[in-house]
């Protein structure tokens, strides 16, 4: 589904995800995470999860994110940034 969210700017990205009944956005892009936690602030009831994984074929990284899941599920907690794994 094409959304027509891919020109939004970080914290525009997070006000039409909270808009469209989001409570979670996962991200593997550190700066993105930085710049939107800013909209925290706006919408407390929103969260953002960093995805530490490291980038290899989408294959790998499958696996690396099922063995991360089991060792330890993504939490995510309201008007926070969490680093997972």
């Amino acid at each position: 589904m094409n959304r027509g969210w891919k020109d939004l700017s970080n914290g525009d990205l997070v006000a039409a995800a909270v808009k469209s009944g989001f409570e979670c956005l996962l991200t593997r892009d550190q700066l993105f995470g930085e710049s939107a936690s800013r909209s925290l602030k706006r919408f407390p009831d929103f969260a953002l999860v960093i995805v530490k994984l490291p980038q290899v074929h989408w294959q790998q990284y499958v696996e690396s994110f099922v063995r991360a899941w089991n060792a330890g599920p993504i939490q995510p907690i309201r008007g926070t940034v969490t680093h997972w794994p």
